[in-house]
């Protein structure tokens, strides 16, 4: 299934809003968090900022 410009569009936009609501809730660190859930945390970022750019 090939996504049209529409499709595209509307997926740029909803990965840009979710990507500010994680960045703003990111800052909210708390102390003594497991490693490996702040490991997840960077990699989700990494995800959105690839996926982002594949829909451009």
């Amino acid at each position: 299934m090939a996504l049209t410009r529409d499709d595209k569009k509307v997926l740029r936009e909803m990965v840009k809003h979710e990507l500010a609501n994680f960045e703003k809730t990111q800052k909210s660190l708390f102390v003594g968090m497991p490693l490996t859930f702040l490991k997840g945390e960077h990699e989700y970022k990494h995800y959105l900022e690839k996926l982002l750019k594949k829909l451009e």
